[in-house]
């Protein structure tokens, strides 16, 4: 990940790979805190999207429910275009709406889906955090 430090604060590079990466995760009110980065219309920016876990499902078992049932990493990164593949292959498809966000990695069997609440979404200047 390219990233240069301005006056404490940490800016994305134009050049890193478009998508959504993990930055935070709070323990006490269970958010996590993702920036999207990419050019919209014309300009590039990076969102901040705060988000609260709805539910995990893997596979064909029953959803887990609940803000503690999502497990994503920090630091994770989910790719939007071309590279929005897992490592074995499958695919990753995210959601973003204003009220909903969604992450699913994988199909069939070996499909891990996580659904969340969106908290807040905000557009940070000069793509820093």
């Amino acid at each position: 990940m390219a990233l240069s430090v301005i006056g404490g604060a940490v800016a994305f590079a134009e050049s890193e790979p478009r998508g959504y990466r993990v930055m935070a995760y709070d323990g006490r009110t269970h958010q996590y805190t993702i920036h999207r980065n990419g050019t919209f219309d014309g300009k590039y920016l990076v969102k901040k999207i705060v988000v609260v876990c709805q539910s995990y499902q893997s596979g064909n078992r029953a959803p887990v429910k609940g803000e503690t049932a999502c497990d994503l990493g920090v630091g994770s990164f989910y790719p939007v275009g071309e590279a929005s593949l897992t490592r074995e292959g499958g695919p990753v498809v995210v959601l973003e709406q204003d009220d909903y966000f969604a992450i699913t990695e994988g199909r069939g069997e070996n499909e891990v889906r996580r659904t969340f609440n969106v908290v807040s979404i905000e557009v940070l200047s000069d793509g820093c955090r």
